[in-house]
């Protein structure tokens, strides 16, 4: 049965970006606004955000799946674009 299951999955589109953040200022409050490290923006180019929490790391992930993740690519943005964009409109 977990064969058949495993049978009917399909690959699909990914795009994931790692942002690394040099500034300790703005990484205290980037971590600090991301709570408990997890955060999900519905409708944003990048529909999830998380951070390496519990440790330090200066490091944040976005997250798109299936067709959103062909938009960034189709778009033309840039890694970190669209995180750049969310830290000033404050959703992360």
């Amino acid at each position: 049965m977990k064969f058949e299951a495993f049978g009917k999955l399909r690959m699909r589109n990914v795009c994931k970006v790692g942002l690394l953040f040099s500034n300790d200022a703005v990484w205290k409050s980037v971590a600090s606004a991301l709570g408990d490290g997890f955060l999900r923006v519905p409708g944003d180019e990048f529909a999830v955000y998380w951070t390496a929490n519990p440790f330090p790391t200066p490091l944040v992930t976005e997250w798109a799946g299936g067709p959103p993740a062909r938009a960034p690519l189709r778009l033309g943005v840039r890694a970190g674009h669209s995180a750049a964009a969310a830290l000033r409109s404050g959703r992360i």
